[in-house]
Formats: structure tokens, sequence, C-alpha cells
């Protein structure tokens, strides 16, 4: 591979936010083990440092399921020939705003209404604003999704959850 080609796919995001993924995630990974490790007798289903552990752990796999396809899309853009005209995808700053807003406002209903219901609430209206208007859909997937969420935190890892 020439350095033309390195250049190439150095310039796909989707390489670009792979190996940014990737390096947060050895770093997080480095983190866990030395601080784990470090501390005297301390198992490792007791660990503070096994969730960031799991955590770094899947940014690696998505990491490398994202750079995976950069490389496919660059190869796919050379065989068409995609190159000669540079296109700029379209940012649409209403919605991610409004995504951003929606999740400091279920940040901030966490401590008024609680856990359980602040986030079925915030899965149903992302839904809604996503384009999902089957209302057996919003409601499966919103309540099943917030008590997998609560059974795995609070029940399995007895975590505390707002």
């Amino acid at each position: 591979m020439g350095n033309n080609e390195k250049r190439q796919y150095l310039s796909n995001s989707k390489v670009k936010e792979s190996l940014l993924f990737i390096t947060i995630a050895i770093v997080i990974l480095l983190y866990s083990l030395i601080n784990h490790y470090t501390t005297k007798d301390l198992q490792w289903g007791l660990s503070p440092y096994l969730f960031p552990l799991l955590v770094s752990v899947f940014m690696i796999s998505i990491s490398i399921s994202l750079f995976v396809e950069g490389i496919k899309d660059e190869k796919l853009r050379k065989k068409e020939e995609i190159n000669k005209v540079e296109k700029k995808e379209k940012v649409y700053w209403k919605e991610v705003i409004f995504v951003i807003f929606i999740s400091l406002v279920y940040y901030l209903a966490m401590d008024i209404i609680g856990f359980i219901f602040s986030t079925t609430l915030f899965l149903v209206i992302l839904f809604v604003f996503l384009g999902e208007r089957r209302k057996w859909i919003l409601v499966l997937i919103s309540l099943s999704t917030t008590a997998i969420i609560y059974f795995i935190f609070s029940v399995l890892l007895h975590v505390m959850l707002p």
C-alpha cells in the first residue's frame, strides 16, 4: 500500500473515527487493568474497574467494525470513481439540537420523576422523532428496553440508578 493509498484511507471519516475510538478504548482498557491490578486483593466481581473494562472491549469491537466499513467504502468509492466530485453530507442542525435538548431534559427529569418513567418517556419521544408511528412498537420497545437496563444494572450489577 503506497503513501497515496494510505492518505486516501485516512481521509475517510469512518476510518478516522474508528482510529479515534480505538485509541480511547485502549486508554480506558489500560486504565482499568492497571488500576485493578495495582489495588491489593480486589476481585473482578467487586472491582469498580470491571465496567470500564467491558465498555472498552465493546468499543474496540465496534471500532474494528467501523474501520472495516470505512475500508470497504473506500474501495467501493475507487471502483465507482466518486473521487472526482467530493460530496459533502448535509448536517441537519435542527434535528441535532432537538436530540441534545431532549437528552438534557431526560437527564434533568431522572431526578424528578425517576429512572423508569423518564427513560420510557425519553425512548418514546425519540422513536416518534425517528418516525416510528406504531403505538404497540413504541410501547413494547420502550418498556422492554427500560426493564432490561433496570434489571442488568440494578439487579445484576447492583448499581444505583437515579
